[in-house]
């Protein structure tokens, strides 16, 4: 039997103690008891397995006997810098996109966005993505960089990393620039919002040297064209192996 999954950020041997929304998981749904079996994660590619050593309505702690290292799966971190779908679809678009493997999103404000990031959404991302990691056994959750508007956002370009924005226009395929990544090198792709980016946005980024690409025909919506991004990238992107 598969043993139930905790995250915990700091993974140590010995004993720690789970976080409150950890321990009530454990005791009030799981009804776990001191001595089974239990395995923990980071989200940052350290696993542990453990054994619980108390449980109730004070906490639940693990003692922890052995920890390994899991290597990311491919070779080129993956940014999705992104405009934030409407609330219905925002859990689905986190969940998603920690179980196909992207490293990091990074809310974005275009100037047809209609969604505003806040503090309270953030952290509800941030659980639903722990939940997402716990289901799918995955090692590494995405990080949700500091949210900024357009402007502030392109001012930070990276010439460390290959910048591609979603066009249905554009006549490159999505994997075309993916299949050409160095080994090492970086990804952000650029998805704009549904009323899609304004020209002098797409025009700031090409001027920075992004590549325009297309998802396929059709437009797409916010969180469709992320899990298209992240499925082509689990397909082309080169593997550690």
């Amino acid at each position: 039997m598969t043993a139930h999954r905790f995250h915990t950020p700091d993974l140590h041997l010995g004993i720690l103690d789970l976080s409150p929304n950890e321990a009530h998981h454990a005791n009030a749904v799981m009804r776990l008891k001191p001595g089974d079996a239990v395995e923990l994660f980071d989200g940052k590619g350290a696993i542990a397995v453990g054994i619980l050593q108390a449980a109730g309505k004070r906490g639940a702690s693990v003692e922890v006997t052995e920890i390994q290292r899991v290597e990311r799966p491919n070779s080129n971190p993956l940014v999705l810098a992104m405009a934030i779908p409407k609330s219905p679809r925002q859990s689905f678009l986190f969940e998603k996109c920690t179980e196909l493997g992207v490293d990091a999103i990074w809310p974005i404000t275009f100037d047809r966005s209609v969604v505003k990031t806040s503090a309270s959404g953030v952290a509800k991302w941030e659980r639903t993505i722990i939940e997402a990691g716990k289901q799918c056994r995955t090692a590494y959750l995405p990080e949700i960089l500091s949210p900024l508007r357009f402007k502030e956002a392109v001012g930070t370009h990276r010439d460390d990393a290959t910048h591609v924005v979603c066009d249905p226009s554009a006549s490159t395929s999505i994997a075309d620039p993916i299949r050409a990544l160095d080994s090492g090198r970086s990804c952000v792709v650029w998805i704009g919002p549904e009323g899609g980016m304004t020209d002098h946005e797409t025009e700031q980024l090409a001027s920075r040297g992004a590549v325009m690409a297309k998802l396929g025909g059709n437009i797409l919506r916010i969180e469709t064209a992320a899990i298209a991004v992240a499925a082509a990238f689990a397909l082309f992107a080169k593997s550690t192996d």
